[in-house]
Formats: C-alpha cells, structure tokens, sequence
C-alpha cells in the first residue's frame, strides 16, 4: 500500500505539474461513478493514509482512497455526464432540465456519448435523462 501511494505522489508531483498548465479542471472519478471537478490552477493535493485531500481557491475535496476510482485533467468542468452514456443506446436523447424542472434542451447522443449535450447551458446544476437513467449534472 505504501509503494502505491509513493507511485501515486511521484505521478503527481512530476507528472501533473508539467500538465496542469494545460488543462482547466483535474476530475475525479469516484468508485461510485459520481465525478467532481476542482479548478487546476492553484491546486494542492495531499495524501494521508487513508484519504485525500485537495484544496484549490475557495473549492475544497476529501475523498478516502477507497472512494477514488481515477483522476484525470481535463478542460471540461461538466461533472457525470460520462456515467450516463453506460445505459445509453448508441444514439438516443437525453432531456436536460434546470433545477426547477423546466426543459432546457433536447440533445442526441452519438455512439453512447452525450458529453457536448450541454454545451451552450450557463453554469448551474441540470437534471439529465438519458435512456431512463436520471442524473445530476454540474456545469461550471
């Protein structure tokens, strides 16, 4: 366990600072598929030995590490979109709605994917519909 947390912070100290200047956001995917974006820039990561904590501005994350799936960088700050395309057909449509329920848009999906579904939304929380399966949706 020791060595796979060193791997993880070697990865992270080496690796992430050289990408971190080119990506707006690190996601992480937890082991329950729900997915949380905190901005890059200013971004502070620390390992304990059971959790981890990351702090970046105002925004804060602890997450156990038996909760945390991956971590990636990425420019997107749409969170769980990706996990809805799982029960999704290849093409199909998914129903955004605000949080007050009115339907904001109706969007296709291509090959199981429905990522580029919210673009053009303002930054809020939507309810996305795909295929049956209702989730909550973050746009930054």
């Amino acid at each position: 366990m020791k060595i796979k947390n060193l791997i993880v912070v070697v990865f992270l100290c080496l690796g992430a600072r050289a990408m971190a200047a080119d990506y707006d956001y690190l996601l992480f995917h937890t082991a329950d598929d729900s997915e949380i974006t905190l901005t890059a820039q200013g971004l502070k990561i620390v390992f304990t030995d059971e959790s981890l904590m990351a702090t970046s501005g105002d925004e804060s994350l602890t997450l156990s590490k038996t909760a945390l799936g991956y971590m990636k960088f990425t420019n997107s700050s749409v969170t769980s979109i990706q996990s809805l395309k799982s029960g999704a057909t290849a093409d199909g449509e998914a129903s955004i709605y605000s949080i007050s329920g009115v339907r904001m848009k109706t969007a296709s999906g291509t090959n199981g994917s429905y990522e580029n579904c919210l673009n053009g939304l303002p930054s809020g929380v939507y309810i996305v519909n795909v295929a049956g399966k209702t989730q909550k949706v973050v746009v930054k």
